[in-house]
This record gives structure tokens, sequence and C-alpha cells, in this order.
């Protein structure tokens, strides 16, 4: 029997709290993803075996496709919807930072009597956020071959693809927290979505959780451990760690505390190190030599982060993952 994918959604102010709900729900190394609607079509199609792709609205910047959730049945209790399911282990992960706009416009979507696109309903193929508007309930997707104006379903095949892309092309950013300035973290909020540009899935703690805050209301274990169930998923499949190599980068906080840095810099699969830094480069004792070096301004210029993207990817390019 063939599969019928929904296409869901998640609005920017309630992606952390969906995150953390799944991380909770989970271990370290599988979250329960777990989506909920009162929308009927989702009540009716929302069964084992059938797939969910969620994807997450941002003020700034285009839809990003959060997840992929083979359902592997309903969820009975502690329920906040009147259908709530579960997410498969070997058929559903997160995914980094992407661009979906492309994507979700090429989709057909079915109705009970009638298909229907958002290029047949738009004059303009090219994303708008406005354009959300139409996917706050769960849409589900035609059948491949079926047909709109011309414009015909290949069904999930365009998920597929991005969801492909965002796993053999994810990059993960580790940085120290203490060694940057606000002005800093404003050049890489800057990198990150010019490397979404460049085609990349990211991996930043500033964008995986949209609003951090509310992990501080954690104490202090909780927090940590929240904080390292996250990471894990964004670092399970990356292909590249860019590391800010800052001078403290690659040393505990406190004394005899976790080692972030100096873990995910070290992270147990093939992947390209690459080192980006604001002087010149120095190797740090226990710290793995990067595969490439990469400099960033020293001002930290968010202007410039364009440059430095694409830097990062011709340098990525010529890399074989170790």
């Amino acid at each position: 029997m063939s599969k019928t994918h929904l296409l869901c959604y998640v609005r920017r102010d309630g992606l952390t709290s969906w995150k953390l709900d799944s991380l909770e729900r989970g271990t370290r190394n599988y979250p329960v993803l777990a989506y909920g609607s009162n929308d009927l079509t989702f009540k009716k199609f929302a069964r084992k075996g059938n797939v969910l792709w969620v994807i997450g609205g941002y003020r700034d910047g285009p839809p990003s496709l959060e997840a992929k959730i083979e359902i592997a049945g309903e969820l009975h209790e502690n329920k906040d919807w009147d259908c709530e399911v579960k997410g498969s282990r070997s058929g559903s992960t997160f995914f980094g930072l992407n661009d979906a706009s492309d994507t979700i416009m090429k989709l057909v979507f079915a109705n009970k009597n009638s298909l229907w696109s958002l290029q047949d309903k738009y004059y303009s193929i090219q994303w708008k956020n406005i354009y959300g508007r139409e996917l706050q309930s769960p849409r589900r997707l035609a059948r491949s071959g079926d047909s709109i104006n011309n414009h015909r379903s290949r069904e999930s095949a365009p998920l597929e693809r991005l969801a492909d892309r965002a796993i053999n092309r994810s990059v993960f950013i580790s940085w120290k927290h203490s060694d940057n300035r606000r002005d800093q973290r404003s050049f890489m909020k800057a990198l990150t979505v010019e490397l979404v540009r460049c085609g990349f899935s990211v991996w930043w703690d500033r964008t995986a959780l949209t609003n951090l805050g509310v992990v501080d209301d954690y104490s202090v274990n909780k927090k940590d451990e929240m904080l390292n169930r996250l990471l894990r998923q964004g670092i399970l499949h990356t292909t590249a760690i860019l590391a800010l190599w800052t001078e403290r980068y690659g040393t505990p906080s406190i004394p005899n505390g976790p080692n972030w840095t100096l873990d995910e810099w070290h992270v147990d699969h093939p992947v390209r190190r690459i080192a980006m830094v604001s002087e010149e480069f120095t190797s740090k004792r226990l710290m793995a030599k990067p595969d490439a070096v990469i400099r960033m301004p020293q001002n930290a210029d968010p202007k410039k982060a364009v440059d430095v993207a694409r830097l990062f990817r011709q340098v990525y390019n010529t890399l074989r993952p170790r």
C-alpha cells in the first residue's frame, strides 16, 4: 500500500517547545518526534506508515524543512490535540536550517474533491511569507502523476531531495559562547543565512532553538541534558564541522565541566573539519588538525558573511570527509 504524505507546519514561536518536547520524550540518541492537530484531514490520514513533513516558519527568512516523521503510531497519553502521532526511530529525523521555499512551490496538494498548488494560486513562483497562510493546517500531497493546470505532482519527491541534501550537505557550527562578542554573534547569524543560500543545511544552536531563553528556566543538569540531546541531533549526520577557532575553543567553561567544543570537533564519524579564524591560526593541544582554515573579518561585519560563505563552499567542495 502506498504511503500518504502530509505537509505540516510549526509556527516560529512554537518551534522551540515542539523540539524540546520531542527531545524530552526520547533518549540522548533518539528523540521521539511527535506532531498533533485537530484538523480533520490530519485525523483521517495521520496513520501508521504514512509520512509527515514538518516545516517551520521564520519571520526573517524562508520556510525550513524541520523534520521528517514516519508515523509509528498514535499517542494516547498527555495529548494536547485530538490526534497526535509519534515517529519511528529509523524513519524520523530533524534537519538543520535550510531553504524549503523552492521545494514547497513545486508541491501539489489534494483536497477532498480538488487539487491545488501555490503556483496556481499566486502569480509569482518566488516564495513570500504571505504564502505561509495557506499552510497553517496540515496539507495532503497529491499522488504522483496527478496534475492541475499542467503542474504535475511528484508527490514527496521534491521533499525527499531536499531532505537528502540537508543530510549530505550539513554544516555544524561549533563555537565557544564565552569567547564571542555580540557583534560576532551578528556575523554568525548572517553567515548561517548565507550558508543556507549556498545550499547547505546549517545546525547552529541559535537557530536550532528559536527561543534559547526557554532552557534558562531549567535546572543546570536538565539544561545541560537538553542541550546535549539537541546538539547530538545536529552533529549526528553532519558532513562538516565549522569551528570558530577562538582562544578558549576546545576548553571546558568550568574546571572538570563538560568540554562541549572538544567533543564537537572530534565527532566520531567522517567529516570535514574547517577552522575559522580572524587572526593567524594557532594549533591547539589535544585538538585534531583542521582540514582547512578560512578567515572571518576582524571587525565581524555581517556584510562580509556572503564572501565567507562562498569561500566555505569552495573549500568544502575540495575536501573529502575524514
